[in-house]
């Protein structure tokens, strides 16, 4: 694909549209099990005032952490040794070949010494919340300008937008962020930038102003290993200014720096994960605990029928004092509130559902 802001936008825009359709079950996901996660924001305005949309039960949250956590706790232990590299056995005798290991041993060494004192520990967890909730996650990583390793996670429907190769695997990741005018300018170098972001980086009440960027990486297709500049490199790695369609850097990597795992691949590009699988009993548990509320309410304040001359005059609040007059009629409580009982037996099974 020529690397032209234009063929790069026209993808981005592509991508966005086919990525459409997953926003209303990660919106649900989002609302039982992450309500830090961004579409909750779509949902918190579209129910706003409707009680019962609104998750009144941390079930969905809790079971997710724990998943996240069980899982980081299965594949992670800080201070040991956790992985090892191993050399492909070639066909033939199995042979060991002890320059081989010891080499190997070495390399694992220093990759582990270089993400300790990183910060992939910290941002791990917070990749694997989205993994159990949304089904597809997002990984980058890149080395500073100090030789030290950083690590970035984005939840799925934070911008991100993905494509396959041949094989079903990830090869192509667009993300679209905001920089400030001075952000922009210290990460791309304030001569590259289109002149009205360049003003605004120059003019202190103006620095801070937000303006949209994609970061696109994928396959060149004339990528050449025997040339060293970043245009030439296996995967491009470009960012572009959205509105004024300007391509801001254009550099390229060896590897793919993004890491998109997804917990079920069912053939579909977007995963699926177990928070999607929990939806109809998150939302089963929701119902039954407005009801719960409900019958607790009705239980604790009950309806009353008074006469006709008392309408006005009684106070159904705790402790009131109502002055009574006999010959003026009796007041009767309607008392019943329904199963509590049963309500809270099926609750407790929802939980254990979910």
């Amino acid at each position: 694909m020529p690397c032209s802001s234009k063929n790069l936008i026209a993808r981005f825009a592509a991508l966005k549209s086919n990525q459409s359709k997953w926003l209303k079950v990660w919106s649900d996901c989002a609302r039982f099990c992450l309500p830090n996660a961004s579409p909750l924001k779509v949902i918190a305005q579209k129910t706003a005032g409707q009680s019962k949309q609104q998750p009144l039960d941390i079930a969905g949250i809790s079971a997710s952490t724990k998943l996240a956590s069980w899982l980081y706790s299965s594949t992670v232990y800080q201070g040991e040794e956790w992985f090892s590299l191993k050399a492909r056995r070639i066909d033939g005798a199995d042979q060991h070949d002890f320059e081989i290991e010891e080499f190997l041993q070495k390399a694992s060494a220093a990759v582990l010494d270089t993400i300790n004192p990183s910060n992939f520990i910290q941002v791990y967890q917070k990749m694997l919340r989205g993994y159990v909730v949304f089904g597809t996650t997002v990984l980058y990583s890149e080395f500073n300008d100090k030789k030290e390793l950083v690590c970035k996670s984005w939840d799925i429907s934070d911008g991100i937008y993905i494509g396959e190769d041949k094989n079903g695997e990830i090869d192509t990741v667009f993300r679209e962020f905001e920089f400030s005018a001075r952000q922009a300018a210290q990460a791309f170098g304030i001569d590259n930038l289109h002149p009205d972001i360049r003003a605004a980086a120059l003019d202190p009440a103006q620095q801070d102003t937000k303006f949209k960027f994609i970061h696109c990486v994928f396959p060149r297709a004339d990528a050449d290993k025997t040339k060293k500049l970043p245009k030439y490199k296996q995967f491009a790695s470009v960012y572009v200014d959205i509105a004024n369609e300007k391509i801001v850097e254009d550099g390229g990597t060896d590897t793919f720096p993004y890491c998109v795992p997804r917990f079920y691949n069912t053939g579909e590009v977007y995963g699926r994960s177990p928070a999607m699988s929990a939806i109809p009993a998150l939302r089963a548990l929701n119902m039954a605990t407005f009801q719960y509320i409900e019958n607790m309410r009705a239980s604790g304040k009950p309806v009353a029928f008074v006469p006709t001359s008392m309408a006005d005059d009684v106070d159904l609040d705790p402790g009131a004092v109502n002055p009574y007059d006999s010959s003026e009629g009796q007041v009767v409580l309607w008392s019943k509130s329904g199963d509590i009982s049963g309500t809270l037996n099926f609750i407790e099974r929802l939980k254990s559902d979910i």
